[in-house]
């Protein structure tokens, strides 16, 4: 993309077409073909606030993305698809108690997947406009918005969803 800048003459931007440097490429195939659209929109709207936003904006897609990967691997946390994250996450912890006695694996991944999910869900709160004065925290950093959207590639590794690297 080229701009013209009034005092700097042409500022030109380049902007990857890949998740790389912000997210783990995705496995296209590995995602739930009836939710694949929505993933895919809301993690490049991450990839591209990640870029360029304020650390509130970064935060807010992290959220969306969060919400729509948890609703296509759960589909019973979401099943009208009106759900928040919170009310999401809650879903998350639930089932993560319920199947502590019979799998403690499952039960494992529900927990870290809520807790990735309630992370990005809690930096959301922070971020609005009373947010640091009514729960007593400070205001959001690049820092919080870069932690958002590691869990969010989190959550892409742990679902399967993301090509894997070797080290």
């Amino acid at each position: 993309m080229v701009e013209r800048v009034v005092s700097l003459g042409l500022v030109v931007t380049l902007k990857a077409k890949t998740f790389l440097g912000v997210l783990p490429d995705v496995n296209r195939d590995a995602l739930p073909e009836g939710n694949r659209q929505d993933i895919l929109l809301s993690l490049n709207a991450v990839v591209d606030a990640a870029s360029i936003q304020a650390p509130q904006a970064v935060v807010d897609a992290c959220r969306n993305a969060a919400s729509h990967m948890i609703s296509a691997k759960f589909p019973a946390s979401n099943p009208d698809g009106k759900k928040d994250l919170g009310d999401i996450v809650k879903w998350l912890i639930a089932q993560g108690k319920l199947e502590k006695c019979t799998d403690a694996a499952d039960s494992l991944l529900y927990l870290m997947e809520a807790s990735a999910s309630h992370l990005v869900n809690r930096l959301h709160s922070r971020g609005k406009a009373n947010g640091p004065a009514q729960n007593g925290t400070r205001p959001l950093s690049s820092e919080d918005a870069n932690l958002a959207v590691s869990a969010v590639a989190f959550l892409l590794q742990d679902f399967g969803w993301a090509e894997s690297r070797e080290l």
